[in-house]
């Protein structure tokens, strides 16, 4: 197996998409420990697949394993460190943020949950390991707007803040209160934060990764961290949930995590560690780890094409979605079932609901004068 080969060292001749997933899932393999092993790969390796790293935010992650081996002072490994200074850099002021945010909405009476970002990143060894991206705060549905509306008025819209998050809207309100009554604050310059209780965020984790096609190992590394620092008392049941579909979904994403990066499941009830590992579903994954995550959506390429039909075999490559992703959003069964119908029904699906929102906006008014240069 590809994996297997690259874990033991070295490429070997083997090119493709494949090959450089499967390195960089060999590099990342223990990246967010306080020590790991040493990685077997080359420096030209390693540079061979930088771009992805940079691009997928683990960047800093493949430095720090280098670090650790001694190889820190490498031509590639000073290139990867310039992303742990960035990442160094905004962190320190992304967490200002967050904790003017959260000072900013209780005064509004609103009492928000930090997910991800930094939520995952302060369990990291070094808090330049995760890049600092979008500040993702979950607030109550009816509370949402009133929130947006505070964060602007309180002068911080230079932050990026995701107030929707599918996980968690989908709750019903019995559901979103027992989140709530779940969560604990942790203090960050001050302010108490609050965050999901350990078993929701590794639920939470689990699902954004899946739901998001687990196109970024980066993601797969927070799942990882989060199984080897699982508190004593953890409770499996209710991270599980009494639900096959999210259960499923954590299942997946904990065995990918062991498989791909080698994360130890010393804490994981046997029950999961013996659930079913689709075949297709570690390929699937190799495979987008290949290509940079920002190749894969152009938003406007449907509308384009609707003007130039030569650009639709593009519309359909930019829309068509891994098999990761399609089976998740298609409700598909995590087995051993062939992707691709689950991949024309989620196409079909995007295609409707592009036409039903094109249909849906008012007609543009039409400009008959001569069009500028």
């Amino acid at each position: 197996m590809l994996l297997r080969r690259l874990h033991r060292g070295g490429l070997h001749g083997v090119n493709g998409r494949d090959s450089r997933g499967a390195l960089v899932a060999s590099l990342l393999a223990g990246s967010w420990r306080a020590e790991s092993s040493p990685p077997p790969q080359t420096d030209d390796e390693i540079a061979a697949v930088a771009p992805l790293l940079a691009d997928s935010g683990a960047a800093a992650l493949a430095w720090w394993r280098l670090r650790g081996a001694g190889r820190g002072a490498s031509r590639v490994a000073e290139e990867l460190r310039h992303a742990h200074r960035l990442n160094t850099l905004l962190c320190a002021l992304q967490q200002e943020g967050i904790a003017e945010a959260f000072a900013a909405l209780r005064r509004a009476g609103i009492e928000p949950v930090l997910l991800k970002g930094w939520s995952a990143a302060r369990l990291y060894p070094d808090p330049g390991l995760r890049p600092a991206g979008d500040i993702d705060l979950f607030v109550r549905p009816e509370h949402r707007a009133r929130a947006r509306a505070r964060l602007d008025g309180a002068g911080l819209s230079h932050y990026d803040f995701d107030l929707k998050h599918t996980e968690l809207d989908s709750l019903d309100e019995r559901g979103r209160a027992r989140v709530y009554s779940r969560t604990t604050l942790v203090d960050l310059s001050g302010i108490g934060v609050r965050v999901l209780g350990c078993e929701d965020q590794l639920s939470f984790l689990c699902a954004h990764l899946m739901r998001h096609g687990a196109r970024r190992p980066l993601w797969l590394c927070d799942v990882a961290l989060a199984l080897e620092t699982l508190p004593a008392d953890f409770d499996w049941d209710r991270c599980l949930g009494d639900n096959r579909r999210p259960a499923a979904l954590v299942t997946c994403a904990i065995k990918l995590a062991a498989t791909l990066l080698g994360a130890r499941l010393d804490r994981v009830p046997q029950t999961v560690i013996n659930g079913a590992l689709p075949r297709w579903l570690v390929p699937a994954v190799i495979e987008s780890w290949g290509v940079s995550p920002f190749a894969a959506r152009d938003s406007d390429v449907l509308s384009i094409s609707l003007r130039d039909p030569r650009r639709i075999p593009r519309a359909i490559r930019s829309r068509w979605a891994d098999a990761v992703e399609a089976s998740v959003r298609t409700h598909a069964p995590a087995n051993d079932l062939p992707r691709l119908p689950f991949q024309l029904i989620d196409f079909v699906a995007q295609g409707a609901r592009f036409f039903r929102r094109a249909l849906s906006r008012p007609a543009r008014s039409v400009d008959h004068q001569t069009p500028q240069a």
